[in-house]
């Protein structure tokens, strides 16, 4: 709850808030709050550019689909990641985060 008020005190910070939502929700375990976390995802996901477009909520929203045992669209968000990392970041910074990213990518296909 505290994350969708922060999101209505301050719509500025929106991307941000939808990000950490989706990690809480994603190591929290609770169903609540995994329900809410997979309707934020749906909400961005129909914006053509903004919060859907970024690594860090696709990579969130695969550890989500992770823990609710979704593995297909697990595998779908962590791609996307990949896809957003590799086009917005230098390579430098790619090995960085893409390490994470594709380590990640790795659990899903074992």
């Amino acid at each position: 709850e505290l994350y969708r008020q922060l999101e209505r005190d301050d719509s500025s910070q929106e991307l941000e808030h939808a990000t950490n939502l989706l990690a809480a929700a994603a190591s929290s375990g609770r169903p609540a709050l995994l329900q809410q976390a997979e309707q934020t995802i749906r909400a961005r996901e129909q914006q053509s550019s903004g919060a859907g477009d970024l690594y860090e909520l696709a990579y969130n929203a695969s550890c989500l689909y992770l823990a609710a045992g979704n593995f297909d669209a697990a595998m779908e968000q962590v791609d996307r990641a990949l896809q957003v990392c590799r086009a917005e970041m230098s390579e430098e910074d790619f090995r960085d985060e893409g390490a994470i990213l594709l380590a990640h990518r790795a659990y899903l296909l074992h």
